[in-house]
C-alpha cells in the first residue's frame, strides 16, 4: 500500500511512560515526523484522549500505554482511519488482536507492532536455522532483554 508523506507528518503519542520517552525522544531524528501532542492520563495537564483527536488531528499514532488500555485505544485509532503502531502486546487476547486485525484491514488502515530485533544478525540466524531444521524440533523459546 502506498501512502504520500506529507512535509510534515505529525503523530500522537498515546502513554509518556519509557518507552513513549524514547518514541518522542527519536522522532526528531526523522525529518518531517513531529510529535503533535502526548496524551497520559498520568500526567497532569495532559490532553485526554480521545477528545485531543478532535483538537489536534494526527497523521499516525504510537501506543505506548499500558497493555491492558491497548484494545480500547487502538479501536479508537482504527476506526478513524489512524495509521497506528502499538507497542507490544497489541492486546491482551488473540481474539482482540483479531479484531483489531480486521478493523484495520477493513478501513485500509496500517496498524503494526516494532519489531526492533528482527533484523539483528543473531536473531536473524536463529531464524535460518530453525527453518532449516538444524537445530530439532522447536518446543519452546525464551527471550531475555536486560537494559540499565
Amino acid at each position: 500500500m502506498y501512502i504520500p508523506m506529507p512535509e510534515i507528518y505529525r503523530w500522537g503519542l498515546i502513554g509518556a511512560g519509557r518507552i513513549g520517552k524514547a518514541y518522542a525522544d527519536s522522532l526528531p531524528l526523522f525529518p518531517g515526523l513531529q510529535l503533535a501532542w502526548s496524551a497520559d492520563p498520568a500526567i497532569p495537564d495532559s490532553p485526554q484522549f480521545p477528545a485531543v483527536l478532535d483538537d489536534a488531528p494526527i497523521d499516525a499514532a504510537l501506543v505506548c500505554s499500558p497493555p491492558d488500555t491497548h484494545f480500547p485505544i487502538c479501536v479508537e485509532l482504527l476506526s478513524r482511519r489512524i495509521p497506528t503502531l502499538c507497542e507490544k502486546p497489541v492486546a491482551l487476547t488473540a481474539a482482540q488482536a483479531g479484531e483489531l486485525a480486521h478493523l484495520a484491514a477493513a478501513n485500509n488502515t496500517l496498524f503494526s507492532q516494532p519489531a526492533k530485533f528482527r533484523g539483528v544478525p543473531e536473531v536473524q540466524e536463529a531464524l535460518r536455522r530453525i527453518a532449516a531444521g538444524d537445530i530439532g524440533e522447536l518446543r519452546s523459546i525464551q527471550v531475555t532483554f536486560a537494559s540499565p
